[in-house]
């Protein structure tokens, strides 16, 4: 579902809002119910048809919707993700590759050259994550603790490729995705500044 809004001329829209169908209210339960497309859902969800869906859930597909974007034919790559429940030990597949030595490997060895840089602030990303467990946190104050180190990851990402010129150097050429890198290279490498942590 895509709701249409008015924007001022001064606006500047960065996207829109989908499956606002699937949003509930902040003061009620969270639903126990596991939505999502596969390849970016959570491993708690995934692993457990029990767990309720959480802030820190959204948060885990973030960073595969990152890794998705560097990743060369993810579609071939991140084949295992891709056949979601339909595949027998698809989560356990997933489990693996995210949370062992195969990381390395197997999700940044994937990388298009022209996303090298991004590596790091992925691997600092999925370190923050699963750090314990693959499970949410109890707390508003942990909450707040993760969010704002994510955010660090960010700025510091943005404060080095701005001091490399990242864009020269790292091209592979025939990049069949360019213009999802020069999306990526704009929002990133530009000057925007620092991502504002929260209170």
């Amino acid at each position: 579902m895509k709701a249409k809004t008015s924007l001022d001329s001064d606006s500047n829209p960065k996207g829109f809002l989908i499956d606002l169908d699937y949003a509930q209210r902040h003061t009620t339960h969270p639903t126990c119910c596991a939505t999502g497309t596969a390849p970016f859902m959570a491993l708690e969800l995934l692993l457990n048809n029990n767990v309720c869906h959480t802030w820190r859930h959204d948060l885990e597909s973030f960073l595969y919707v990152i890794i998705w974007l560097c990743t060369k034919n993810p579609y071939t790559t991140l084949k295992d993700w891709v056949k979601g429940m339909e595949s027998i030990g698809f989560a356990s597949i997933k489990f693996t590759h995210i949370t062992s030595t195969y990381f390395n490997r197997f999700v940044l060895g994937g990388f298009l050259p022209r996303f090298e840089p991004l590596k790091e602030l992925v691997s600092r990303f999925k370190d923050i994550l699963f750090r314990n467990s693959t499970t949410t946190p109890d707390g508003d104050s942990e909450k707040n603790d993760i969010y704002n180190e994510v955010i660090q990851v960010f700025n510091d990402c943005i404060a080095k490729l701005q001091q490399e010129s990242w864009g020269h150097g790292y091209g592979d050429g025939g990049d069949e995705r360019e213009d999802v890198g020069e999306n990526v290279e704009d929002g990133v490498g530009g000057n925007r500044g620092d991502i504002e942590e929260r209170p």
